[in-house]
Protein backbone atom coordinates (compact mmCIF):
# COMPACT_ATOMS: atom_id res chain seq x y z
CA UNK A 1 0.00 0.00 0.00
CA UNK A 2 2.78 2.28 0.92
CA UNK A 3 4.40 1.63 -2.82
CA UNK A 4 1.53 2.64 -4.43
CA UNK A 5 1.20 6.32 -2.83
CA UNK A 6 4.87 6.78 -4.38
CA UNK A 7 5.10 9.24 -7.09
CA UNK A 8 5.94 8.07 -10.43
CA UNK A 9 9.87 9.02 -10.29
CA UNK A 10 9.84 7.56 -6.85
CA UNK A 11 8.80 4.42 -7.82
CA UNK A 12 10.72 4.87 -11.11
CA UNK A 13 13.87 5.23 -8.71
CA UNK A 14 12.86 2.33 -6.65
CA UNK A 15 12.62 0.13 -9.37
CA UNK A 16 16.19 1.09 -10.60
CA UNK A 17 17.65 0.04 -7.04
CA UNK A 18 15.64 -3.06 -6.98
CA UNK A 19 17.41 -3.87 -10.20
CA UNK A 20 20.63 -2.88 -8.80
CA UNK A 21 20.21 -4.37 -5.26
CA UNK A 22 24.24 -3.12 -3.83
CA UNK A 23 26.09 -0.54 -4.63
CA UNK A 24 22.87 1.70 -5.08
CA UNK A 25 24.50 5.38 -6.04
CA UNK A 26 22.10 8.66 -6.35
CA UNK A 27 23.68 8.59 -10.22
CA UNK A 28 23.06 5.13 -11.07
CA UNK A 29 19.36 5.27 -9.47
CA UNK A 30 18.94 7.92 -12.26
CA UNK A 31 21.15 6.47 -14.89
CA UNK A 32 19.21 3.54 -15.01
CA UNK A 33 15.38 5.07 -14.37
CA UNK A 34 16.33 7.74 -16.80
CA UNK A 35 15.27 10.50 -14.54
CA UNK A 36 16.64 13.89 -14.90
CA UNK A 37 19.16 14.57 -11.74
CA UNK A 38 17.08 17.66 -10.18
CA UNK A 39 14.19 15.18 -10.44
CA UNK A 40 15.49 12.51 -8.98
CA UNK A 41 16.71 14.41 -6.05
CA UNK A 42 13.38 15.25 -4.74
CA UNK A 43 12.30 11.43 -5.37
CA UNK A 44 15.12 10.30 -3.58
CA UNK A 45 14.43 12.46 -0.48
CA UNK A 46 10.63 10.95 -0.75
CA UNK A 47 12.31 7.56 -0.58
CA UNK A 48 14.73 8.27 2.64
CA UNK A 49 12.11 9.79 4.19
CA UNK A 50 10.10 7.39 3.30
CA UNK A 51 12.30 4.26 4.86
CA UNK A 52 12.24 3.08 1.63
CA UNK A 53 16.18 3.76 1.04
CA UNK A 54 18.38 4.11 3.97
CA UNK A 55 21.40 6.38 3.36
CA UNK A 56 25.05 4.89 3.94
CA UNK A 57 27.82 7.00 4.09
CA UNK A 58 31.50 6.40 4.47
CA UNK A 59 34.34 9.30 4.93
CA UNK A 60 35.61 10.17 1.76
CA UNK A 61 33.14 8.68 -0.34
CA UNK A 62 29.68 9.40 -2.11
CA UNK A 63 26.78 8.37 -0.34
CA UNK A 64 25.37 5.31 -1.14
CA UNK A 65 21.80 3.76 -0.63
CA UNK A 66 19.81 0.70 0.83
CA UNK A 67 16.90 -1.33 1.00
CA UNK A 68 15.21 -0.80 4.41
CA UNK A 69 15.09 -4.64 4.25
CA UNK A 70 14.63 -7.18 1.73
CA UNK A 71 10.95 -7.49 1.67
CA UNK A 72 10.59 -4.14 0.33
CA UNK A 73 13.20 -4.69 -3.01
CA UNK A 74 11.78 -8.13 -3.48
CA UNK A 75 7.90 -6.78 -3.90
CA UNK A 76 9.42 -3.67 -6.15
CA UNK A 77 11.03 -5.84 -8.00
CA UNK A 78 7.85 -7.93 -8.85
CA UNK A 79 5.75 -5.01 -8.92
CA UNK A 80 8.30 -3.05 -11.81
CA UNK A 81 6.93 -5.56 -14.27
CA UNK A 82 9.24 -7.69 -16.71
CA UNK A 83 9.79 -5.44 -19.25
CA UNK A 84 10.69 -2.51 -17.05
CA UNK A 85 13.11 -5.19 -15.64
CA UNK A 86 15.00 -5.92 -18.22
CA UNK A 87 15.24 -2.48 -19.48
CA UNK A 88 16.84 -1.67 -16.56
CA UNK A 89 19.31 -4.79 -16.21
CA UNK A 90 20.23 -3.80 -19.70
CA UNK A 91 21.15 -0.21 -18.45
CA UNK A 92 22.55 -1.40 -15.00
CA UNK A 93 25.25 -3.22 -17.42
CA UNK A 94 25.90 -0.38 -19.88
CA UNK A 95 26.82 1.66 -16.62
CA UNK A 96 28.52 -1.39 -14.80
CA UNK A 97 30.57 -1.75 -17.65
CA UNK A 98 31.73 1.51 -17.95
CA UNK A 99 32.46 1.60 -14.13
CA UNK A 100 34.16 -1.99 -14.67
CA UNK A 101 32.21 -3.90 -11.99
CA UNK A 102 33.09 -7.52 -11.40
CA UNK A 103 32.32 -10.16 -14.42
CA UNK A 104 29.90 -11.93 -12.12
CA UNK A 105 27.78 -8.99 -11.40
CA UNK A 106 27.90 -8.21 -15.44
CA UNK A 107 26.78 -11.78 -15.96
CA UNK A 108 23.86 -11.35 -13.58
CA UNK A 109 22.47 -7.98 -15.36
CA UNK A 110 23.03 -9.97 -18.80
CA UNK A 111 21.35 -12.53 -18.18
CA UNK A 112 18.47 -11.05 -16.47
CA UNK A 113 18.54 -8.45 -19.48
CA UNK A 114 17.93 -11.02 -22.09
CA UNK A 115 21.58 -10.59 -23.45
CA UNK A 116 22.65 -14.10 -23.93
CA UNK A 117 26.11 -12.96 -26.04
CA UNK A 118 27.01 -10.73 -23.29
CA UNK A 119 26.09 -13.16 -20.73
CA UNK A 120 28.01 -16.04 -22.14
CA UNK A 121 31.19 -14.08 -22.45
CA UNK A 122 30.72 -12.29 -18.35
CA UNK A 123 29.88 -15.71 -17.21
CA UNK A 124 32.91 -17.19 -18.55
CA UNK A 125 34.88 -14.20 -17.21
CA UNK A 126 33.35 -14.77 -13.68
CA UNK A 127 34.53 -18.21 -13.94
CA UNK A 128 38.13 -17.53 -14.59
CA UNK A 129 38.16 -15.02 -12.09
CA UNK A 130 36.95 -17.67 -9.54
CA UNK A 131 39.05 -20.01 -10.69
CA UNK A 132 42.38 -17.95 -10.41
CA UNK A 133 40.89 -17.52 -6.64
CA UNK A 134 40.64 -21.00 -6.08
CA UNK A 135 37.13 -20.76 -5.72
CA UNK A 136 36.29 -23.92 -7.70
CA UNK A 137 32.69 -23.95 -6.47
CA UNK A 138 31.93 -20.44 -7.43
CA UNK A 139 33.72 -21.14 -10.67
CA UNK A 140 31.49 -24.12 -11.69
CA UNK A 141 28.29 -21.79 -11.22
CA UNK A 142 29.48 -19.33 -13.80
CA UNK A 143 30.86 -22.03 -15.81
CA UNK A 144 27.48 -23.98 -15.99
CA UNK A 145 25.75 -20.78 -16.58
CA UNK A 146 27.92 -20.31 -19.56
CA UNK A 147 27.75 -24.16 -20.92
CA UNK A 148 23.65 -23.83 -20.74
CA UNK A 149 23.44 -20.61 -22.86
CA UNK A 150 25.49 -22.81 -25.82
CA UNK A 151 23.53 -25.86 -25.41
CA UNK A 152 20.18 -23.73 -25.43
CA UNK A 153 21.71 -22.81 -28.95
CA UNK A 154 21.49 -18.95 -27.75
CA UNK A 155 25.81 -18.41 -28.44
CA UNK A 156 27.09 -20.23 -31.34
CA UNK A 157 28.99 -19.91 -34.52
CA UNK A 158 32.33 -19.02 -35.19
CA UNK A 159 33.08 -16.31 -33.58
CA UNK A 160 32.07 -17.94 -30.49
CA UNK A 161 34.05 -21.21 -31.24
CA UNK A 162 37.16 -20.42 -29.44
CA UNK A 163 35.27 -19.17 -26.52
CA UNK A 164 33.20 -22.50 -26.41
CA UNK A 165 36.63 -24.58 -26.43
CA UNK A 166 38.20 -22.12 -23.49
CA UNK A 167 34.74 -23.00 -21.44
CA UNK A 168 34.67 -26.53 -21.68
CA UNK A 169 38.22 -27.10 -21.65
CA UNK A 170 38.34 -25.14 -18.33
CA UNK A 171 34.77 -26.49 -16.65
CA UNK A 172 36.09 -29.77 -16.96
CA UNK A 173 39.71 -28.97 -15.42
CA UNK A 174 37.65 -27.41 -12.43
CA UNK A 175 35.62 -30.85 -12.08
CA UNK A 176 39.03 -32.73 -12.24
CA UNK A 177 39.91 -30.77 -9.42
CA UNK A 178 37.20 -31.00 -6.99
CA UNK A 179 37.16 -34.59 -7.62
CA UNK A 180 34.32 -35.09 -10.05
CA UNK A 181 35.64 -37.60 -13.20
CA UNK A 182 32.41 -38.25 -14.34
CA UNK A 183 30.91 -34.71 -14.96
CA UNK A 184 34.58 -33.80 -16.18
CA UNK A 185 34.14 -36.71 -18.53
CA UNK A 186 30.78 -35.87 -19.51
CA UNK A 187 31.99 -31.74 -20.30
CA UNK A 188 34.92 -33.27 -22.34
CA UNK A 189 32.69 -35.78 -24.99
CA UNK A 190 30.00 -32.85 -25.10
CA UNK A 191 32.98 -30.58 -26.00
CA UNK A 192 33.50 -33.17 -28.96
CA UNK A 193 30.28 -33.37 -30.13
CA UNK A 194 29.79 -29.60 -30.15
CA UNK A 195 33.03 -28.38 -32.13
CA UNK A 196 33.64 -30.16 -35.15
CA UNK A 197 37.49 -31.85 -36.11
CA UNK A 198 40.05 -29.59 -36.94
CA UNK A 199 41.49 -30.75 -40.82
Amino acid sequence: ARLFRLSPDAFTLLSAGAVLNQRITFEHLCAISNVVEDRGLSALDELVSGRFLLEVTQPGTASAYTFANDMIRDVVYTEAGDARRRLFHKRALDVLEAAQDSAAVLAHHALAAGLPEAAFRHSLAAGQEALHLAATSEAVVHFEKARQLVLDGSVAGAAFESQIRDLYTQLGQVYGLNGQREQALDVYEELKRLTPKQP
